[in-house]
């Protein structure tokens, strides 16, 4: 993105003219991504926000905390292959816990090393336990284990007054203990996706 491009992107934002904002296939260098978050931390007219395919560091993951905790507006936000590591991911969820309008978000494929660690979990656990705006949430690709899965699944249960209904999680490491943590959730109506086979509410 040139710096033409940038300021009348920023324009936009600062404007309220602009309503989604799709950076997936546009690159995008890491300062230039902190502006645009910082930007949006007031914005109401922005409802999607897709970063996908950027590599976002933790000074910006910091800035998107920021904005989640004071944009309301914001209903998508994507964020797949950001390479947001552990610190990352943290401070997302640190941010989900206290959004107020973000109902899809997806962070599919964001931790390299083929680890997951406690303190994630801990955090997101977190997020769920008090979040009442999420609907839908994209963990895919991401190493999560049984322990990670038994605290998602306890925050949920947790939280009566909790949007989420739906739950992707494809391609993790959950094993068979997490599967049936998982189970638990039906009699909630939330739907969990473990594979790509369509036509049944709990897939397996």
């Amino acid at each position: 993105m040139n710096e033409l491009e940038l300021h009348t992107l920023l324009a936009g934002i600062s404007e309220g003219t602009i309503h989604t904002i799709d950076l997936s296939n546009t690159f995008i260098t890491a300062p230039q991504i902190y502006m645009i978050t910082r930007a949006l931390q007031g914005n109401t007219s922005v409802v999607v926000l897709n970063l996908s395919n950027q590599s976002i560091d933790i000074h910006t993951a910091r800035e998107l905390e920021n904005m989640l905790r004071n944009n309301s507006t914001i209903q998508e936000m994507l964020l797949n292959q950001c390479k947001l590591g552990p610190g990352g991911i943290g401070h997302i969820a640190d941010g989900l816990r206290y959004n107020k309008g973000l109902k899809k978000l997806e962070l599919i494929n964001n931790m390299p090393g083929n680890v997951w660690y406690p303190y994630i979990s801990d955090r997101l656990e977190g997020a769920i336990s008090f979040n009442t705006c999420l609907e839908h949430l994209n963990l895919s690709e991401n190493n999560i284990d049984c322990e990670a899965v038994n605290a998602l699944v306890g925050a949920r249960l947790r939280n009566s007054a909790s949007a989420l209904k739906t739950i992707v999680l494809l391609k993790n490491s959950i094993g068979e203990n997490g599967k049936k943590a998982l189970h638990s959730l039906e009699k909630h109506d939330v739907v969990v996706v473990l594979d790509e086979k369509p036509g049944r509410k709990f897939l397996l």
